[in-house]
């Protein structure tokens, strides 16, 4: 019997069904024959473009990265707000993005999701911190024209700004906010962002100025 011929995208498809069997069964218990079937070709022609099931995992994240920066670009494009209600939206959904994501592992962390030493090795790769380069580089770009427009301080530095906010929001994941019912997450998240930004708008002597006396 014959090499089957490799198909038209296939490296697409490849990763699609991973996907899908991934989130279904596991990363542990799906198997390269599974892939490879639920595309429609055999084990050794899914070598052709991947070398083992962990390539194919890095083929999947980076997917998912490349999509929620492509998303954080179409908002800021088509936003119709001002740069500061903008960044406060691009801000939400980035949160909101990395607070499921950290939820998934928290509350399913075996079989379904891969182990800590693969999260470790996405986290290290390389295409992991361009996607955080360019996003924080969208939110920079924003915290220069609100401060263009006289809505924020001017910055010496935006991008290690923009830096710094994705990073006090990421400090909010689970399970901190499992132990507190009493929170809605997405208000939680807004009301940190206001305060976040509002923090822009002080005077630069604000805090300097003498704490009023205590009675």
């Amino acid at each position: 019997m014959g090499r089957k011929k490799k198909l038209e995208n296939q490296a697409e498809l490849i990763v699609d069904a991973a996907q899908e069997l991934f989130d279904r069964y596991g990363f542990a218990k799906t198997t390269l024959e599974d892939i490879a079937k639920a595309v429609g070709i055999g084990k050794a022609t899914l070598y052709s473009d991947f070398t083992n099931k962990e390539e194919i995992l890095m083929a999947v994240v980076q997917r998912n990265q490349a999509k929620a920066l492509e998303q954080m670009r179409l908002v800021i494009e088509n936003s119709s707000d001002g740069p500061l209600k903008t960044l406060q939206n691009v801000l939400l959904q980035d949160a909101l993005f990395t607070f499921h994501n950290m939820k998934k592992h928290f509350q399913d962390p075996n079989p379904i999701h891969p182990p800590p030493y693969l999260r470790g090795r996405v986290m290290g790769q390389s295409f992991f911190h361009q996607t955080l380069d360019e996003k924080a580089k969208l939110m920079a770009h924003l915290l220069d024209q609100a401060a263009a427009q006289g809505l924020i301080l001017p910055l010496e530095d935006s991008l290690s700004q923009a830096r710094m906010l994705r990073m006090a929001l990421m400090s909010i994941k689970p399970p901190l906010m499992e132990n507190r019912p009493d929170l809605a997450l997405q208000p939680f998240l807004t009301t940190l962002i206001d305060m976040l930004l509002s923090g822009l708008k002080l005077p630069r002597n604000a805090l300097e100025r003498p704490c009023p006396p205590v009675n």
